[in-house]
């Protein structure tokens, strides 16, 4: 359950790269058993050439969900925001973090479009450092419910190739 506290950080990628393997659905629904709020606070990715650039995670307006904020040009420029959840398939934890479009369809708002899946590969036991793998499934958007998206994960979450872009985050003190 702890775990939770880690689970935002593959927003560097989908702020840094883009990421083709959205879904339409999440894993499941936000849950109040899996919210753990000591994931609040700063966080940066070993990764992350420029070291000033960090995430930024507040509490939600929606129940159960995060607001996640990536700040780069040295952390002075907000450029990628969104909402995360977290889902568990037996004792390994997700998150599902939502997708916006890059095209605003006649509007003058992004539209949410799905969700990246991620995985919690590892952390430490004082929840410091965390490493994750994003989900490598192109055919997720195909799915048509939050059920088959769960069920496609856990048959394969113990494939090392069915993830990829594995990150390492650090929370700042």
């Amino acid at each position: 359950m702890k775990y939770l506290l880690l689970l935002f950080f593959p927003l560097l990628f989908i702020a840094s790269f883009g990421c083709k393997s959205v879904s339409r659905f999440p894993m499941d629904d936000p849950s109040p058993e899996l919210a753990n709020n000591l994931i609040l606070g700063k966080w940066r990715a070993y990764e992350d050439t420029e070291k000033n650039n960090f995430f930024e995670v507040t509490k939600s307006r929606f129940a159960n969900k995060y607001h996640v904020k990536y700040w780069n040009l040295g952390g002075v420029n907000p450029i990628y925001e969104s909402y995360i959840f977290f889902s568990k398939i037996n004792n390994t934890l997700f998150l599902n973090v939502s997708y916006w479009d890059d095209k605003r369809n006649d509007s003058m708002y992004y539209q949410q479009t799905g969700y990246i899946l991620v995985k919690i590969i590892s952390a430490d036991p004082d929840y410091n450092n965390v490493t994750t793998a994003t989900v490598s499934d192109q055919g997720l958007y195909a799915f048509g419910s939050k059920l088959e998206v769960f069920n496609r994960v856990a048959r394969n979450m113990n494939s090392k190739s069915y993830f990829s872009d594995t990150l390492h985050f650090y929370k700042m003190k």
